[in-house]
């Protein structure tokens, strides 16, 4: 269950930074 949050978070934080960063992607 706790490696399901983890990586739930880790894709959370990853859209996030490809919203905030798009020129990365």
């Amino acid at each position: 269950m706790l490696a399901l949050a983890l990586i739930a978070l880790a894709l959370f934080g990853y859209l996030l930074y490809a919203l905030v960063r798009p020129e990365d992607f």
